[in-house]
């Protein structure tokens, strides 16, 4: 008798850590002793200024396929990061979205670091990038989130360990990139804060407003031809019956919200927005005959 349900399917950062732990596995071998032309190929992907001006474009992602065969312990650490962050992000925003989300960190980060670096002369790889840049994800969507560390006694929410590693990476950024100052471990925070960035850019413009609803309401100055905002519009007669704004997406996210923070994490408009719209169910069902 065959199941009479649908069998789930891999989540996609279980094939993305995946993928990274076999690349992995695949740079060993090309690096090892047996295997003379694996260096050639290898070095065909980390990202640098020289190879981008060559137009090897492919760089800017393939940079994070690679990590340092003589410290594992950073693959690691990015493969329990992705773990433990990609296993509450693939729910929210779906598979599509959480694919999009990495691939979108990973080159803003390489972007920004190419610029930093543009003619030095360094190369930078590892998926460390994308990691930091789904964790601004995280911690913006879920700020109240409790977060605990073997080592430490002490219980942090991601709000304040996303503070912590801007405040870190800005500081080290200035010191170590931009005043030349040594390093004493390879570290390259303008990776960290480009796909920082690109975090803050999702949640703020795209996450909360789908389909860039925020950018089409700003209007073009009218020194730029755009037309003037002090024209007013006819005016509507008061008996005129106004369509309400559709709240949907908008409560759908707000109990999403409430489900993952609790009801003391909205703000002062979510909790208007929820009354406005169990006054119009109300309304609605009071007009059934």
């Amino acid at each position: 008798m065959r199941n009479s349900y649908q069998r789930e399917g891999t989540s996609i950062h279980i094939w993305v850590i995946s993928i990274l732990a076999a690349a992995y596995v695949i740079e060993l071998i090309l690096l090892s002793p047996w295997w003379p032309v694996g260096g050639q190929w290898v070095a065909t992907l980390p990202l640098t200024s020289a190879a981008l001006q060559s137009g090897e474009i492919w760089r800017l992602l393939s940079y994070s396929l690679l990590h340092d065969t003589h410290n594992p312990f950073h693959l690691l650490f990015v493969l329990i990061s992705l773990a433990y962050i990609g296993g509450d992000l693939v729910p929210r925003l779906g598979t599509k979205r959480f694919l999009t989300v990495l691939v979108a960190t990973i080159l803003g980060g390489g972007l920004t670091w190419t610029v930093v670096h543009w003619g030095h002369g360094d190369t930078y790889f590892g998926a460390g990038a994308g990691v930091i840049g789904l964790f601004t994800i995280l911690a913006l969507l879920e700020p109240q989130r409790e977060m605990r560390f073997m080592f430490l006694p002490m219980v942090f929410n991601a709000r304040q360990i996303l503070w912590v590693l801007l405040v870190v990476d800005l500081f080290c950024f200035v010191l170590y990139e931009i005043l030349g100052a040594f390093a004493p471990i390879d570290f390259s925070p303008s990776a960290h804060l480009g796909s920082m960035a690109i975090g803050w850019l999702y949640c703020n413009f795209i996450h909360v407003h789908p389909g860039w609803t925020r950018f089409a309401q700003l209007a073009r100055p009218a020194w730029l031809g755009g037309r003037p905002t002090t024209t007013k519009a006819a005016p509507r007669p008061s008996n005129a019956r106004r369509d309400p704004q559709p709240l949907g997406p908008e409560v759908d996210r707000i109990l999403d919200k409430i489900n993952h923070q609790g009801f003391g994490a909205l703000t002062a408009q979510e909790k208007k927005t929820l009354d406005e719209a169990k006054n119009r169910l109300n309304q609605a069902v009071k007009r059934v005959p």
